[in-house]
């Protein structure tokens, strides 16, 4: 008889890993498409990344691009890829 209590209990274990395993799939799938946009000041320079880190767009200013140099640029492309990520853990916090 108690064994066959501890079958019960070891297969609604496995069962709950399982439920907890696809839900954690789907959760990774909905990040993984999430796509999050964070700028630099003045929004000269705009980062696209999904909510596995990947970025997908650059988007500078033309006007940025004349009124900065290159060390400038890569400050505010800094600026645009940290708020992109800032953005991404607040949306990881909400899913």
């Amino acid at each position: 008889m108690e064994s066959i209590d501890i079958a019960t209990n070891v297969d609604a274990l496995m069962e709950r890993i399982r439920a907890q395993q696809a839900d954690i799939e789907r959760i990774q799938r909905v990040l993984e498409a999430t796509e999050v946009v964070g700028a630099s000041r003045d929004d000269e320079v705009r980062v696209t990344i999904r909510g596995n880190g990947q970025v997908v767009g650059i988007d500078i200013d033309p006007a940025a691009h004349r009124r900065n140099d290159a060390h400038e640029l890569g400050e505010l492309a800094k600026e645009a890829v940290n708020d992109a990520l800032h953005h991404s853990h607040a949306s990881r916090i909400l899913i």
